[in-house]
């Protein structure tokens, strides 16, 4: 009985641990708005209203439609000198691609992140400049293939003037079969609906 009893424990104790430790890293699914709660980023949630609407007039508007993919990322870099004051808004490891929507209720501005490939995101914040969410348009699986270039994933975005966000991934997939290559084409689009209210 006391053995078992310490079983239990001990098993309610790893069981914690894992708990815990899987809540602590959250990971963003691509193509999925993600709602911010609190963040840990530079960002804009305690700061005077006219700041943030000076960082916005900074940034150049995207021009609509807009096109981009994992493989050349064709997003502009909008060049920050030290002079502006406007790194405080810069979520850590961004880079400034530009204003993608700004209205009564708030702005839409994306930013890529450096990693094996570019990843882009669009931050949406409040007219007072809190974060509200966040969308990532793809991420590594999206964009991927093997040293042999035998299989391959690749995702294009387009960016309409009404803010549908047009997503395709392609995968293409080849094996060897009787001395022959043999490739198939997997295309998947998905249309996600920006809506600022």
């Amino acid at each position: 009985m006391k053995f078992l009893s310490l079983y239990v424990l001990l098993l309610l104790l790893l069981t914690g641990a894992c708990q815990s430790s899987d809540s602590s890293s959250p990971r963003q699914e691509s193509g999925k708005f993600n709602t911010v709660n609190k963040s840990n980023d530079k960002q804009i949630q305690n700061t005077d209203t006219l700041d943030f609407q000076a960082y916005l007039s900074f940034i150049p508007s995207l021009e609509l439609p807009l096109s981009f993919d994992c493989l050349q990322n064709e997003l502009p870099v909008v060049e920050i000198n030290e002079n502006h004051n406007i790194n405080k808004f810069l979520p850590e490891g961004a880079v400034l691609n530009g204003k993608l929507f700004e209205n009564d209720k708030g702005a839409g501005i994306i930013y890529s992140f450096p990693a094996d490939i570019i990843l882009p995101f669009l931050y949406e914040y409040d007219k007072e400049g809190k974060l509200i969410s966040t969308f990532q348009f793809y991420d590594l699986p999206d964009c991927s293939g093997d040293l042999e270039e035998k299989n391959q994933t690749y995702t294009s975005i387009k960016i309409t003037g009404d803010l549908n966000i047009h997503k395709e991934v392609v995968s293409i997939k080849c094996q060897q079969s009787g001395g022959k290559l043999h490739c198939d084409t997997i295309k998947q689009h998905r249309v996600f609906r920006f809506v600022n209210e």
